[in-house]
């Protein structure tokens, strides 16, 4: 007997991505601290993702330059298929992203999450 080789239907089957509930993604911002530069840098990082609806590549993408906190809005630069697009900030995830901005200004960093060598947003930035 030969063993068979699984289709390739079967194997390119992608799911659906899972999104959080409301009481999940709260969870989640809450666990974070409120006063550690890592704390108040995930729990901006968790509203942008969850609040605009960014893919977690989009968000460690974002840079300084596209974050306008003034209008309210994120712009996306590599988005799905390379495509450009700019989402708008409800009130809560702007004063998220105000408060994490004002943390780390000293930095002088132009990304909002440092990334390591592998592409990964730093755990300890």
């Amino acid at each position: 007997m030969t063993a068979t080789k699984p289709t390739s239907t079967s194997t390119s089957r992608r799911r659906p991505p899972e999104v959080l509930t409301e009481a999940e993604a709260i969870a989640l911002m809450k666990a974070c601290s409120t006063r550690a530069p890592t704390g108040v840098r995930n729990r901006a990082l968790i509203a942008v993702l969850w609040r605009c609806g960014l893919r977690i590549s989009e968000a460690l993408a974002l840079e300084l330059r596209d974050v306008d906190l003034q209008a309210g809005t994120v712009r996306v630069r590599h988005g799905k298929g390379d495509r450009s697009r700019t989402v708008g900030l409800d009130e809560q995830t702007t004063a998220l992203l105000a408060r994490w901005l004002d943390r780390r200004k000293k930095g002088g960093r132009r990304e909002l999450v440092r990334k390591t060598g592998l592409g990964d947003g730093c755990v300890g930035c």
